[in-house]
């Protein structure tokens, strides 16, 4: 599987940054959870992902 592809746009259209995610575990998770929803897209996942993380910030692994 390849991996997840984001590229972030500024105002004039260019791209500024390009991330790839090469997690196939993380991906196949990701898409299993869009297609059994069929009102929830891809950039819907990435968009309430990312807003999540603006809001909250990042996650901190548990400490058991």
């Amino acid at each position: 599987m390849s991996p997840i592809k984001l590229s972030l746009y500024g105002s004039s259209g260019d791209p500024e940054e390009s991330y790839e995610l090469d997690d196939a575990e993380l991906e196949g998770k990701l898409r299993q959870t869009v297609d059994a929803h069929d009102d929830f897209s891809m950039g819907d996942a990435l968009r309430q992902g990312l807003q999540h993380v603006a809001d909250n910030g990042p996650m901190r692994p548990s400490v058991d």
